[in-house]
């Protein structure tokens, strides 16, 4: 599970999809659906997004079931095991990054926005290559035959 990618449309990604997520008090087992389907609970939590399986679910913890409840949404992307992490290191990199512009002279920030602006500007140019459209001709292909190999026929029976 990746990060967060908004498409050009604006249209739902992956990671946008919201979650019922639900606590087991057993590490590692498997639920049978009544439809046949087999629900796989890892590291003591199981989440879906399926309608169908959340009613089912709601209705057996209603029933007394007593080895699962239910403990809210997330997204997909806030159940990666790494989310936290992610989210303290881009929090820790914010915080150095502040701290060091505030401390850069005038000079320095002209320095840096230059180092960005030419960054930039290269990653623009090297797009706009990548979208250039091949020029070259290679004509029509012309399809096999061999009344183009008689030539050769003719030298390899005259031996």
């Amino acid at each position: 599970m990746g990060a967060i990618k908004l498409k050009r449309n604006n249209t739902m990604t992956a990671n946008d999809q919201v979650y019922t997520v639900y606590k087991s008090s057993m590490e590692n087992h498997k639920m049978i659906t009544p439809t046949g389907g087999t629900l796989l609970v890892k590291n003591y939590q199981f989440a879906t997004y399926k309608p169908e399986i959340i009613a089912w679910l709601d209705s057996e913890i209603a029933a007394g079931f007593p080895y699962l409840k239910k403990i809210g949404t997330k997204t997909a992307e806030e159940l990666d095991p790494m989310y936290e992490y992610k989210q303290a290191a881009i929090a820790e990199y914010k915080e150095k990054e502040e701290l060091a512009l505030e401390t850069m002279t005038a000079e320095e920030l002209a320095e840096k926005a230059a180092k960005l602006e030419a960054r930039a500007r290269a990653k623009a140019e090297k797009q706009k290559e990548a979208s250039k459209v091949s020029t070259s001709d290679t004509g029509k292909l012309k399809p096999a035959s061999t009344v183009d190999l008689s030539h050769l026929k003719a030298k390899s029976n005259s031996k």
